[in-house]
């Protein structure tokens, strides 16, 4: 009934943020054109005709189909699927997680590209490592640790199955020692999975106290992680609509760089022809 509760809460949230995101795109093109609107006025002003100029007439044209465009990716993006995910993103993901674990430390290129990678790859495993960690809370239920672990493998995201096919291997061949816990994704420094790791060890090895509590505490932390992952995921979705909301700034100071130069010839040009 919690992670209802959030979800329900995540997604009315989201919801109207993608609809504020699209009125400023709307806005932000409406001011756009206005801007661009307001050149005229000022050739008016001066006597120079730029709006009848067919290089003016092409940019502007120009201008309304990049805002059409603009207006159609921002409508798709309010009415995308709130739930389902994209598998292109998570085959994309799983592909770089598999390079980041083949580049060596020694070469300064592959430092630098892991360097690069890590921060997308931390934010997808912050997203999806609560997933798994749920379904491991609810095998417990009626299983132990370790074999919940196992039997977690075949649902989990996909994004942590190589991490977690070397976890099931080293816990075969160390099913007591604490190391293929904390090993678990250690390369990215997520103090929330070290943390969610010790636990499952403390419970398999029997040394926390009572298992019922501890089984509690795991689902509850997890529901605040996962709370904070899809929060993050959310936030990731949206800064596309950033983007959106800057192209119409873009095309429009194109249009009135154009408009400004035509504006400024066809005027010399005049002020040449009175000279003569």
């Amino acid at each position: 009934l919690e992670a209802r509760r959030m979800w329900e809460d995540r997604t009315i949230e989201r919801l109207k943020e993608k609809q504020k995101q699209q009125i400023r795109v709307i806005m932000s093109m409406v001011t756009s054109l206005l801007l661009c609107r307001m050149m005229y006025f000022v050739g008016g002003e001066m006597n120079v005709e730029v709006a009848s100029e067919s290089i003016a007439q092409t940019v502007t044209l120009l201008v309304l189909m990049s805002d059409m465009v603009i207006f159609y990716r921002s409508s798709k993006r309010l009415t995308a699927d709130v739930i389902n995910e994209d598998p292109g993103k998570t085959a994309e993901l799983v592909a770089q997680y598999k390079r980041f674990m083949k580049y060596d430390d020694r070469k300064l290129f592959d430092r630098v590209a892991k360097r690069a990678s890590m921060k997308s790859l931390s934010r997808a495993i912050e997203a999806e490592f609560p997933k798994w960690l749920m379904e491991v809370s609810l095998l417990l239920q009626t299983e132990n640790v370790q074999v919940s672990i196992f039997r977690s493998y075949e649902d989990a995201p996909k994004l942590l199955q190589p991490a977690l096919k070397e976890l099931i291997y080293q816990l075969r061949k160390h099913p007591t020692e604490l190391m293929p816990y904390v090993n678990f994704l250690a390369e990215f420094g997520l103090s929330d999975v070290r943390s969610a790791m010790k636990m499952l060890y403390s419970l398999s090895e029997g040394t926390g106290g009572d298992a019922e509590r501890q089984i509690e505490d795991i689902i509850r932390r997890n529901q605040e992680m996962f709370d904070r992952a899809e929060k993050i995921r959310n936030e990731d979705k949206l800064s596309g609509m950033y983007a959106l909301f800057l192209a119409p700034q873009v095309t429009g100071g194109l249009k009135l760089i154009v408009d400004m130069m035509l504006l400024l010839t066809i005027y010399l040009s005049q002020m040449g022809r009175v000279s003569i």
